[in-house]
């Protein structure tokens, strides 16, 4: 997808987790590299989130691969 799209067009969401902390985002990234070579930005998506939050949040979230 990021071949065909490029990777500011791509990002990757994680749904229905118990743990969407910062911390876990780390772990993930740490242990999935390639999630920063092809995507813009990574999502973690707790279990029993409202869709308009997740809606308000991604808008007014800058890409944070630091």
């Amino acid at each position: 997808m990021s071949d065909t799209l490029g990777k500011n067009r791509v990002i990757v969401v994680l749904d229905d987790l118990d743990d969407n902390s910062d911390k876990m985002r780390k772990t993930i990234l740490q242990e999935q590299p390639k999630i920063r070579q092809l995507a813009r930005d990574l999502f973690l998506v707790k279990k029993g989130t409202d869709q308009q939050k997740m809606c308000y949040f991604e808008h007014n979230r800058k890409p944070d691969f630091s």
